[in-house]
Parts: C-alpha cells; structure tokens; sequence
C-alpha cells in the first residue's frame, strides 16, 4: 500500500509514539476547508444584515444574532472543539492508530490497538467529496473504553473515537481494515 506523503507540519512529538517495529501507514488531520468557510460565511451575513435593515433594527437584529450565537457556541461547546481541532492528528500504522489531541493547552497522545477495534464506519461527506469521518466501533470488553470520552466527535450522543474531517476517507478506513485483519 502506497504511505502518505507526510508533511513536515506534523510535529516530531506525534511521531516519537512510535514503538520498535510500528509503521507509518498513514498521517492526517482535519481539513481546514470547513474553518476557512465558517470565518467567511459570519461575517458575509453581518455585512448583509447591516446593509439590508436600518440602523438601529439592524444593530438590534445583528447583536440579537451575535448573542444567540455566542451562547450557543458555549453551551454546546462547538467553539472550543472548533479551537482545539487545529491540532488534532492521526497516524495509523501497522499497529494501532495513535491520535494527537490538545486539552487546556497541553498536547496529549493516545493510541488505539487495531485488536480493540471490531471496525470503522466510514462516512463521506453529503457533498460526495474524498473527505469525511471515521467512526471505531470498539470492543466492548477492551481497555481503550477508558480514553472514548477524550477521543469521541462532537456529536454527544455518540460514544466512538473519531478520525473526523479528513481527505480521502474512505482510503483511510480501507487501512483501518486491513489492520484489524492483521495484513498492513
């Protein structure tokens, strides 16, 4: 299988996890398209608030969003998670998937063996494009159930250590499978 040509943006530190013997089969993180389109779509729909209402309905209309969005973003905690996504990374090799995360500031590495892993649900984007998100199904009896909580998506309901936002999912999880039945 062909290695991902790796960037030096990714840090030594993700790579020092390594063990004796372990291969780099691949190395990602979240695609920056999505920050890039949130940071142009809110301040487009300020700028056509401001134009299309009057002064003060506009200033009222506009602060009315700015509040209900802020509040939003802290209650559901999206911001923080938007923040912190910068430096998420992924390394998979040929025997476990290791994820680079930051907490309050702090980098932390955890890793996933590819026996606790009973497969990946792999879910491209609605727009049909290369990029998506990997959900582990993990077993029910392993000792990664300790570490979900730091590893799971934003979506609260579910309780699975995510690779989310990358380019060319679906050959990512084709890795992730090949893993699992021992042949990278």
């Amino acid at each position: 299988m062909k290695n991902e040509i790796l960037d030096n943006n990714f840090n030594s530190e993700l790579r020092n996890q390594l063990e004796v013997g372990e291969k780099v089969i691949w190395e990602g993180s979240p695609y920056k398209s999505r920050y890039t389109i949130l940071l142009i779509i809110f301040p487009l729909i300020f700028a056509i608030q401001v134009s299309l209402a009057d002064a003060v309905k506009g200033i009222i209309f506009l602060l009315g969003n700015l509040i209900f969005f802020f509040l939003w973003s802290l209650k559901t905690g999206e911001l923080q998670k938007f923040l912190a996504r910068k430096y998420n990374k992924y390394l998979i090799t040929n025997q476990r998937i290791i994820f680079q995360t930051q907490k309050n500031k702090v980098l932390h590495f955890q890793s996933i063996p590819f026996e606790d892993i009973t497969y990946p649900s792999v879910y491209p984007n609605m727009l049909g494009r290369k990029n998506g998100t990997i959900f582990l199904n993990i077993k029910k009896s392993s000792s990664t159930s300790l570490i979900l909580k730091d590893l799971k998506t934003s979506v609260e309901e579910d309780n699975r250590p995510t690779l989310e936002m990358i380019d060319n999912v679906k050959e990512v999880g084709e890795y992730i499978k090949l893993g699992i039945e021992n042949k990278l």
